[in-house]
Parts: C-alpha cells; sequence; structure tokens
C-alpha cells in the first residue's frame, strides 16, 4: 500500500490484523528458555525495569530501531556496543564502548543501555509493532564475541551463571561461585579466557572507556570504584575474590591480601 493510497488509520488497523493483537510477553524469571513465533506483534512487554543512570546489559529477539527506542525510553537513552574488555594489572575490569546513535538494537546481541537520570519510563514495555523475524531457536545464543577471546553472553533464563563469571552490578563486577550465583534472564555476563583469571583480585572496579559520537568524536573514561571495608581489606582472597578462612588456607596457592598476591608454595 503506498502512502498515498492509505491514512494513518488505515495503516495502523493493518498492523492490527496482521498482528492479531499478538503480545509478546519476555518474563526474565522464566526458569526455562521462553519460545516465540517469527511474525508481527501488537507490543512487547517484560517485568524488569532498567536503573537510570547506569549501564545496563540487555539483550532482545528482535530489532529496535533508533525512532522505536526513544519512543520507549526517551531521547536521552544511549546505546552502546561493546569492543573490547580486559583486566588491567590491578584487578580493575577495564570496559571499552561504543555509542550508537543509528543502528539501535540488533535481535540476539547483548548491548549495554543507559536511560537518562530522569527517565520517566524505566520499565521494558514496548507499546508499538514489533516485528520478530525468526522462530525461537533452542541453539542460537546472544553472544558477542571478542577476538581476545572474551565473550558477552546473554542469558535466556533465571539461573545460575557458570562458575567465574564476571558479571556487573551497579556498575561494579563481581565473579561468580559455582552454582551460587543466579542472574536473571534479558541480561548478560562476562566469560574471560581461562589464561586471564588469575589476573584478577578482590577489586570489584569498574573502567568504562565510552566512545561517543557527534560533531567531535570523544572517548570519555568513567570509574567505579567500589569501597572496601576495614575487615574485607585485611581479609584474606582467592584469586576469584571469595573470601577464605584465614585459620584453614590450603597449603598451596596464590592469595590476596591487603590487595597484594602472595603465594605459597
Amino acid at each position: 500500500i503506498e502512502s498515498s493510497d492509505a491514512n494513518e488509520e488505515d495503516i495502523n488497523f493493518i498492523y492490527r490484523r496482521l498482528s492479531n493483537e499478538r503480545v509478546l510477553n519476555l518474563d526474565q524469571d522464566a526458569e526455562e528458555p521462553q519460545s516465540w513465533e517469527k511474525g508481527l506483534y501488537s507490543s512487547a512487554t517484560m517485568n524488569r525495569e532498567l536503573t537510570p543512570g547506569i549501564y545496563n546489559t540487555l539483550w532482545l529477539p528482535f530489532d529496535m530501531s533508533r525512532t522505536e527506542i526513544i519512543s520507549t525510553w526517551g531521547e536521552g537513552t544511549e546505546i552502546y556496543r561493546l569492543t573490547d574488555v580486559f583486566p588491567d594489572e590491578n584487578g580493575k575490569l577495564i570496559i571499552n564502548l561504543d555509542e550508537d546513535t543509528q543502528n539501535g538494537i540488533k535481535a540476539y546481541e547483548p548491548i549495554f543501555i543507559k536511560l537518562d537520570e530522569e527517565a520517566e519510563n524505566t520499565t521494558t514495555q514496548i507499546n508499538q509493532y514489533i516485528q520478530v523475524n525468526e522462530d525461537y531457536d533452542v541453539d542460537r545464543e546472544p553472544i558477542v564475541e571478542l577476538q581476545n577471546g572474551w565473550k558477552l553472553v546473554g542469558t535466556k533464563n533465571y539461573g545460575y551463571v557458570p562458575a567465574d563469571a564476571k558479571y556487573l552490578k551497579d556498575n561494579y563486577y563481581y565473579t561468580a561461585g559455582n552454582n551460587k550465583t543466579i542472574i536473571r534472564a534479558y541480561r548478560a555476563y562476562f566469560v574471560a579466557p581461562a589464561d586471564v583469571n588469575d589476573m584478577f583480585s578482590s577489586s570489584k572496579d569498574v573502567v568504562y572507556n565510552v566512545k561517543r559520537y557527534g560533531l567531535d568524536e570523544q572517548t570519555t573514561s568513567i570509574t567505579h570504584t567500589k569501597e572496601t571495608s576495614s575487615i574485607e581489606k585485611d581479609g584474606i582472597y582467592d584469586l576469584f575474590g571469595r573470601k577464605l578462612d584465614s585459620s584453614n588456607l590450603p597449603s598451596k596457592g596464590i592469595y590476596i591480601k591487603n590487595g597484594k598476591k602472595y603465594i605459597v608454595r
């Protein structure tokens, strides 16, 4: 139908007929991965609130254009794509992000989204027509793989993440324990190459190197330092940041005390 042959009311009527008023419900608390059919949906909803002013991880099974993002969360919404991640010599997690002002959100690609601190809508309630281009595929993973071996992996259901995975919470990073860390669906966590895990200490600090595009391209470094209590500083930790019982240490290994590595042979 050419735009000259139909007004906006006619077009909306056609969309409603095509979508059959189907709503795509994404449940962050689903204990099994959800399934869906490709096609047009009248709207999409998720029982999750995004935290304004910080970098939230998110993936979706459908594309969202820049116009749709602004319509849902407002003009101040920023979308970032991961370009690099690595630990520095002090155990800080360095995350390099590029702002994307053109392409929006791509299906199955975990991204970082930052809402304006004054955002009125913080829910994942998308009140517009959504086109899902593929049926649910149990084998398809929402993932970004970097050349240095790091991965940003989207969560498909409410459940445990792999041991030693790095996940973000309130702009700090944490290391997952074995069957101890549960993350809700439609978020993402980092998987580090095995040979870099011993570079992490009990630090939870994150440094975001954010590249923004405008009249002048610029990179801003944002450091989030987690304050550590005197008790934590005096404790003994393993390389994954887990506090150890000082009266019952293994006879051999590498430990962190007062921010320094100690090797017991």
